[in-house]
């Protein structure tokens, strides 16, 4: 057995692989195209007629019970307080977008106008979504031919009975470091079901602030009723930015106000 260097190897097998894959002669095979399903649906949209209200858009959510679409961009805007989906997801098979030119004058004008653009599943006869989904989460209904979720592949959802407010211990002073999560990332690491019920047991607190900002406003309303002398976190760097600082700024225009004494902006 001859001594090969990888790096003349790796050359070696480089050409080798180039010379296996070309062969003499080669001829595609088109797969023939499906046929259409018997009750195949179809949907007509005139945008000339469309005023925008988005009303097609919660029918087709509550038709395939799908959950509120918000992304991260618009959390902060909205508050989570309504479906606000940007595109075409998994979570959402219908939007309504708007057109805009110049000075928006009129409706319908491709020059200073707008005009409200619906994009929508085709529920394609083929439908690439389908094919390249990694879990083959999606199938087609063999009857209409719309493209559906996959009940074999459904993964459990969690939902708490009666969502409260968890009662802590009685105590003078309360000090921790409470875990963090950004809002993002919530119902990813502890489940929709938790991260629905968290956000119902504490409406006061803005559902687009992080994690450990269910912990300061618990805190903080103790010690202005008088239950706990004091208290202090480490909590998040982004104590400043807009939704979680609203948590802050109730409590200290609250009354009684609660006053801060003490505040580091960051460890170095």
């Amino acid at each position: 057995m001859t001594d090969v260097d990888r790096r003349d190897f790796l050359i070696g097998a480089g050409f080798a692989t180039a010379g296996a894959a070309v062969p003499t002669e080669a001829s595609a095979i088109a797969r023939p195209p499906k046929e259409m399903p018997p009750q195949a649906v179809g949907m007509l949209y005139d945008s000339t007629l469309c005023i925008g209200c988005k009303a097609c858009v919660a029918a087709c959510k509550a038709a395939n019970k799908m959950p509120a679409d918000i992304p991260a961009t618009l959390s902060g805007w909205n508050e989570y307080t309504w479906d606000s989906a940007e595109d075409l997801s998994g979570r959402t098979l219908n939007v309504i977008k708007v057109y805009r030119n110049g000075t928006v004058e009129q409706k319908d004008r491709e020059t200073n106008g707008y005009a409200f653009v619906k994009r929508h599943c085709l529920h394609c006869v083929d439908p690439s979504c389908v094919s390249v989904c990694p879990v083959s989460a999606m199938k087609k209904d063999p009857v209409t031919g719309r493209d559906v979720p996959d009940e074999t592949k459904r993964v459990p959802l969690l939902t708490y009975k009666n969502p409260r407010p968890a009662e802590w211990p009685t105590a003078h002073y309360i000090v921790g470091n409470p875990p963090f999560l950004g809002p993002a990332r919530m119902r990813e690491a502890l489940g929709d079901g938790y991260a629905e019920t968290l956000r119902e047991a504490y409406p006061a607190v803005p559902e687009s602030t992080d994690f450990v900002m269910y912990w300061w406003h618990k805190a903080a309303e103790l010690v202005r009723a008088g239950k706990v002398s004091r208290f202090g976190f480490i909590t998040t760097n982004s104590l400043r930015q807009t939704f979680a600082r609203r948590v802050v700024e109730a409590q200290i225009v609250g009354s009684p106000p609660l006053s801060l004494l003490f505040a580091i902006p960051d460890h170095p």
